[in-house]
């Protein structure tokens, strides 16, 4: 039976409403289990504002594995002069979550913590596929911005310990890079790693209207939806 570590870090949007859907997500099963970390900014929600200590996380999650709650005034050690504070912030973020996991675990699953799904049976999808790093389909594309580079965005990956901990590796190494904003840094820093792995997608749509959650996501053939599509469309 795998065991899951489930990491979630960032700055907290809303987590009350999406945790509800990642308890229902990824509840142990006959056939899997889970665990839960967090590393979050000491921040009041920007939604409700819910002031985010280890109490209030304790509370939402009384089984957590671990929680780490990082001042708001914090800065981290800036390995570089160069990059913009987001770059640094985001993958010190990741690795300091990471950090709080031992090594017995088969998969670890990275999520924002501002991340919505729709259907509480994507996971079942993803755990049909069989890949040394599993991504949404939306997660390796192009900006329009960097039309010839794939980028690669935090909001969901699942990985085995070696590739996940490749990935946290982006802070310690993140002055090798040129300097770009956070999605096209981490597709640098996979960039060599990537011809060596088991890449996989499962099919997904996303919202990342910041007027409702941070990002939202679905599976196409969702019926459920219709209706967010009509919303969205005419909410712009």
């Amino acid at each position: 039976m795998p065991k899951y570590a489930v990491y979630i870090a960032g700055y907290y949007r809303n987590l009350n409403e999406t945790w509800e859907q990642y308890k229902e997500i990824f509840k142990n099963t006959d056939l899997s289990t889970f665990d839960f970390y967090f590393c979050l900014w000491n921040v009041k929600d920007t939604n409700d504002n819910t002031l985010i200590t280890q109490e209030s996380i304790y509370s939402m999650c009384p089984d957590a594995k671990g929680v780490k709650i990082i001042e708001s005034t914090f800065i981290p050690p800036d390995l570089s002069n160069k990059f913009p504070k987001s770059v640094h912030f985001q993958a010190y973020m990741i690795k300091s979550a990471f950090d709080l996991i031992p090594q017995n675990y088969d998969f670890y699953i990275r999520i924002r913590p501002d991340l919505y799904f729709f259907e509480t049976r994507i996971f079942r999808i993803i755990e049909q596929i069989n890949g040394d790093l599993i991504l949404p389909s939306k997660v390796w594309y192009c900006q329009p911005n960097y039309p010839f580079i794939n980028v690669f965005n935090d909001y969901l990956w699942i990985g085995n310990y070696n590739i996940s901990k490749y990935i946290t590796l982006l802070y310690n190494n993140i002055d090798q890079y040129p300097i770009e904003c956070n999605e096209v840094t981490m597709a640098n820093h996979l960039k060599e790693y990537k011809e060596k792995l088991n890449i996989c997608h499962f099919p997904c749509e996303f919202n990342l209207d910041r007027r409702t959650r941070g990002a939202e996501m679905w599976l196409p053939e969702s019926r459920d939806m219709t209706a967010r599509r009509q919303q969205i469309e005419s909410n712009k």
